[in-house]
C-alpha cells in the first residue's frame, strides 16, 4: 500500500462511520508537514467555523419558487417567491434526519405548501416575507422543527 497514489485508491462512496480514517498533512503550510491520520469523528467534532449550505452541488441547490410548484426535497433550502396565491406540495423525505428550510422571501401572494406526508400538521401558510419554516422527516412524516412569522404574525399562522 505504501507505494500507492492517493488519487489511486478505490473510493467510498457511501456508509462513511465515525471511525473511518482520513489522511491528512499536519503543517502543511510550515516547515515540517507530517503525515497523520484522523477519524472521520474528530473531523466533525473539530470544525473551528460555523456550518453553511453550500448552494452548489447535488443535494444543496437552492430552489427559488414563484408559482405552482413541487417544493424539492432534494435541495435544502427553498426560497418562495409569490406573485399571487399559489399552493404548493412537498413529497416525503429520503433519509431519516433529512432537513427543509422553507422561506417566504418576496412576498406578492401567498403559499400553502401540503407536505404528502405529515405530522402534528396540515400544511404551511407563508404569506409575509421572511415567514419561514424548517421541517425534519422522521422516515414516516415531516415534522416542524421551527417556524417564525415575518410579520406581527404567529406561528399558528404559518403551520395549519
Amino acid at each position: 500500500m505504501a507505494d500507492r497514489k492517493i488519487t489511486a485508491l478505490t473510493e467510498l462512496t457511501s456508509g462513511v462511520a465515525n471511525t473511518d480514517v482520513y489522511h491528512i498533512i499536519d503543517d502543511a503550510a510550515g516547515s515540517t508537514p507530517t503525515n497523520k491520520k484522523i477519524t472521520a469523528k474528530t473531523v466533525f467534532n473539530s470544525i473551528p467555523t460555523f456550518l453553511a449550505f453550500e448552494t452548489v452541488g447535488e443535494g444543496h441547490d437552492l430552489q427559488t419558487v414563484s408559482s405552482v410548484a413541487a417544493v424539492s426535497t432534494n435541495t435544502m433550502v427553498t426560497m418562495l417567491t409569490t406573485t399571487d396565491t399559489t399552493a404548493s406540495t412537498l413529497a416525503d423525505g429520503s433519509h431519516i434526519g433529512q432537513i427543509k428550510i422553507i422561506v417566504h422571501k418576496t412576498d406578492g401572494g401567498s403559499t400553502v405548501c401540503t407536505p404528502a406526508t405529515a405530522s402534528g400538521f396540515t400544511n404551511l401558510t407563508f404569506t409575509d416575507a421572511g415567514d419561514t419554516a424548517t421541517l425534519m422527516w422522521t422516515g414516516a412524516a415531516w415534522v416542524v422543527l421551527s417556524a417564525a412569522s415575518g410579520s406581527s404574525g404567529t406561528v399558528d399562522d404559518i403551520v395549519g
